[in-house]
């Protein structure tokens, strides 16, 4: 289990490496997201040590929010804040993060690049997802949600096994690589 900050900054240098200009806070969030529910499905155990809740606009881990929230709604890399302090822990997540999850992280990356920040969201929001199981109750009133709406990682992990148990061997493999 590693930190969502060495993740994040993972996914980040990811985006670096890959000149991909997309990668704002929303969809590094809802990367996090999916990461973290085929890391539970592949390895039955959670990526990150944080948790996840239900925001308006899906799951969210409120630390990473309020450490991206000034990016507002640009590219991170292509932002003058990151450099510098950010760039660092960059560097040090990428030497912490063991090969099998360095793998699993690029294969997350190479399957989710191409889907923007909303799109991503919207997968998030399906009808029978974590976040719309936990949001039922608020489903009047969505744009009020409680910040401490937790999704339970076995919620998350359920979703996820479902999501994949139609896949054959060799695609599953490749959705959620680390062979």
């Amino acid at each position: 289990m590693y930190p969502a900050q060495y993740i994040a900054y993972y996914f980040i240098k990811l985006s670096v490496d890959d000149n991909d200009c997309t990668l704002t806070p929303m969809k590094l969030q809802k990367l996090l997201y999916f990461a973290h529910g085929f890391y539970l499905t592949r390895f039955s155990k959670s990526l990150i040590y944080e948790v996840f809740y239900a925001w308006k606009f899906g799951p969210v881990i409120g630390q990473i929010y309020h450490e991206f929230k000034n990016y507002g709604v640009t590219s991170i890399k292509d932002n003058p804040l990151f450099y510098g302090y950010h760039n660092s822990v960059a560097d040090y997540a990428d030497k912490i993060i063991d090969p099998v999850t360095v793998t699993f992280l690029k294969s997350t990356w190479e399957n989710f690049k191409k889907f923007s920040a909303f799109e991503l969201s919207t997968f998030t929001h399906a009808g029978i997802s974590p976040w719309d199981m936990v949001t039922k109750p608020f489903q009047d009133d969505i744009a009020n949600l409680p910040p401490s709406l937790l999704i339970p990682n076995p919620i998350i992990k359920a979703y996820f096994d479902t999501i994949t148990s139609g896949l054959t061997s060799d695609n599953k493999d490749n959705l959620v690589a680390s062979k």
